[in-house]
Formats: structure tokens, sequence, C-alpha cells
């Protein structure tokens, strides 16, 4: 089951980079939820939930906001039979002011029924493996 997440996370990054939230919002549980962190997207929701709600989101964080917008996948790695931790390198140009960002980023997804079911973005691996451990 766990290498089963790994491909879906895989495929669901593949169809982000694509560039249509409609590709994405495929993913998405019905009642799937997108975690913002504020620190870095500001005045964003910070839970955008369902497939429309990951539309929403896409639209708002990486359309409008950005001229191009990539993550980069540098692992996949199975946590546990539902979650999985994503090391990745952002990469964007903003669409006004033309700034280029190259970050690492930890992000881990959590899958239910064989969707993401949660995405939370985090900036250390030990911070997204602290978060990932606790359980609700």
């Amino acid at each position: 089951m766990s290498q089963e997440n790994v491909e879906l996370v895989r495929r669901a990054l593949e169809a982000f980079n694509s560039g249509d939230p409609d590709a994405m919002a495929e993913f998405a549980h019905p009642e799937g939820q997108m975690e913002e962190n504020n620190s870095v997207f500001p005045g964003l929701n910070r839970v955008y939930v369902g497939p429309e709600g990951f539309r929403q989101w896409y639209q708002t964080v990486v359309i409008e906001a950005w001229e191009d917008f990539r993550v980069d996948v540098e692992e996949l790695r199975a946590l546990d039979h539902e979650q999985v931790l994503v090391h990745a390198r952002l990469r964007a140009r903003g669409r006004q002011s033309g700034v280029e960002v190259d970050m690492p980023t930890f992000q881990i997804f959590g899958v239910k029924d064989g969707m993401v079911a949660r995405r939370r973005l985090y900036f250390t691996e030990a911070e997204a493996l602290e978060a990932a451990e606790l359980r609700e």
C-alpha cells in the first residue's frame, strides 16, 4: 500500500506541474485538505477543502501569483501506510515582480481511498517529520 501511495503522490505532483488546476484536483479526496503555510503566502485561506478547494488554491497560489511555478521532486518516501514525505525544490518566478525563487520544501501528503486527503508544507525535514508523527 505505501508504494502505491508514493506513486499516487508522484502522479499528483506531475499533474500539479502540468499547469492545469483540473488535472491536480482530480487527485483530491472529496474531503481532502490543502493546508497552506501562511508564513509563505500571507492572506490566503489556511485550508482549502475538496477538489474545488484544490482548484481555488491552485488558481490563487500558482496561476495568479507566478509566471512560472514548478515543484521538482528530489525524494518521495512512504512514512507509514497513509503518509508520504516529499522533498522537493520549489522553483518559481513572480508574475508581477519577476522575482525568482528556488528553495527546498518538504511536504507531507496524506492518502485516503487512493486520493490525496491532506497536503501540508514545511521548510525543514525535521519539522515535517515531527508533524507527521502527530495523530489527531
